[in-house]
């Protein structure tokens, strides 16, 4: 076998071996760059450092204290030394917009949104 032939025979068992080590490790080692899999979205919810981060924050209406389960937000995925962000109100409750919009959009003065109030409308 000419040492041609035998190089060539090396680096096909390394092209080989190279093979075995997960992509992964093989491109951080080549490139250094930091790279993971990618979780589903059922992994990334379920996983604890995600609501530990507050990267996932749990849901809240804005009249209650308890949180909508197993409802959740996105929260800020970068924290700060300054301290952290100031918590978010809830979403607004049923029929928080009602008179802003009766007014802007349908053109009611506050008499007419008073009466449909007595009757019970709204």
């Amino acid at each position: 076998m000419s040492p041609v032939q035998e190089a060539s025979e090396a680096d096909a068992a390394a092209d080989a071996r190279a093979l075995h080590v997960p992509i992964p490790k093989r491109v951080n080692a080549a490139f250094g760059v930091p790279i993971a899999r990618v979780r589903t979205l059922r992994e990334a919810v379920d996983d604890p450092h995600f609501r530990d981060r507050e990267t996932l924050k749990p849901m809240y209406r804005q009249d209650s204290t308890k949180p909508i389960e197993p409802g959740i937000v996105p929260g800020f995925p970068i924290r700060f030394s300054s301290g952290n962000l100031p918590k978010l109100e809830g979403g607004a409750k049923l029929g928080h917009h009602n008179e802003e919009v009766f007014k802007t959009l349908l053109d009611l003065d506050s008499d007419m949104l008073a009466n449909l109030k007595d009757r019970g409308v709204i």
